[in-house]
């Protein structure tokens, strides 16, 4: 699959046009389209009338073309295979991962599905 494309190729060129085809699949192609996003901070969740620590923690926005290509390119680097095949089976939208953005605390995320 594209993975084996992925770490086949050594050209960064190739590795990029990759996920980007990756990034345009999850935002155009998925029924409903998808989202790469990350958790609001609490200064953004506060402008939309959000407040305390739980109601920030629950409000997430969409990240820049740069980032979400790095979360491309990093899931295409890990071994997690299982959270691929949840995604091909579409259980994808019952599962949270923690990305080393959220484990160090820099509020990561993943890509999600719009269900609006």
């Amino acid at each position: 699959g594209r993975r084996d494309e992925y770490n086949a190729t050594s050209r960064n060129r190739d590795k990029n046009a990759i996920a980007r085809a990756i990034c345009r699949h999850v935002r155009t192609e998925l029924v409903p389209p998808g989202r790469f996003l990350k958790r609001a901070t609490k200064e953004q969740a506060a402008k939309w009338g959000f407040v305390g620590e739980k109601a920030a923690a629950d409000v997430w926005v969409p990240v820049d073309e740069k980032t979400m290509l790095d979360r491309a390119m990093q899931s295409l680097r890990e071994k997690d295979v299982k959270y691929v095949d949840k995604i091909k089976k579409g259980e994808h939208h019952h599962l949270k991962r923690k990305t080393t953005d959220e484990a160090d605390g820099a509020g990561g995320g993943n890509a999600r599905q719009n269900n609006n």
